[in-house]
């Protein structure tokens, strides 16, 4: 099991704030946030930020990760955050996904490649 993650600290920074700052933007005051972090292999962390939001329609989920998509979710921005996340994901040796959770709220899914154990 690794000690520590390896990687660029930067661009993981990045990719977490912005889907941190999506939850928060998404939940509904008074419910929960919830980020883990787990070994999936020696190898590769996996991160999954969690809100209880109102979810992302199933019709829109195709425009996430597309440059100056809005999901209509009521807050302002340029939609580019989850497409530069996207690509420092893969920047990563990783990748970035929305998971389909049958519930209300959303679950991003962020797998990186941890390069202490590479």
């Amino acid at each position: 099991m690794p000690q520590y993650i390896n990687t660029d600290a930067v661009n993981l920074g990045q990719i977490l704030r912005n889907l941190v700052d999506n939850a928060l933007k998404a939940a509904p005051e008074g419910t929960n946030i919830t980020l883990f972090v787990n070994v999936v292999e020696e190898s590769r962390i996996l991160f999954e930020v969690i809100d209880q939001g109102k979810g992302i329609s199933p019709e829109k989920v195709h425009l996430l990760f597309k440059p100056f998509q809005l999901m209509d979710l009521g807050y302002a921005g340029t939609g580019l955050g989850l497409y530069i996340s996207k690509l420092y994901a893969e920047l990563l040796g990783g990748d970035i996904r929305l998971t389909d959770t049958g519930k209300r709220g959303t679950t991003f899914l962020l797998s990186i490649k941890n390069q202490a154990n590479a």
